[in-house]
């Protein structure tokens, strides 16, 4: 976690190694935000908290031949049909403890 503003967390999201651009992840009672590709137009896609109409959740294990990380994901759906997808990977247990506080807070 990296800021903490007065009803405001923000989080930088680095998806993995071949993906290392610092996405920033807005979370605030009256909207969602998340850093998307198109930087130059339109930097981040926000949706309002009443748009919201499903989310989900998980985290699967990266394989092959033995267990080397983890791979999290979050899918958000507004009324709209639009989705903000936020996946990250840890590999080898790197930065597992960030992770875990950030899952318990």
């Amino acid at each position: 976690m990296d800021k903490m503003e007065k009803d405001a967390l923000e989080f930088t999201i680095i998806r993995g190694i071949i993906d290392n651009a610092q996405r920033k992840l807005i979370l605030k009672q009256e909207f969602i935000q998340f850093e998307s590709n198109d930087r130059v137009s339109n930097p981040y896609t926000t949706f309002k908290s009443n748009e919201i109409l499903e989310f989900r959740y998980g985290m699967k294990w990266i394989t092959f031949k033995l267990t080397f990380g983890r791979e999290y994901f979050i899918y958000i759906k507004n009324n709209q049909n639009k989705i903000i997808k936020i996946n990250f990977r840890t590999y080898f247990g790197r930065k597992k403890q960030n992770i875990t506080t950030c899952m318990l807070t």
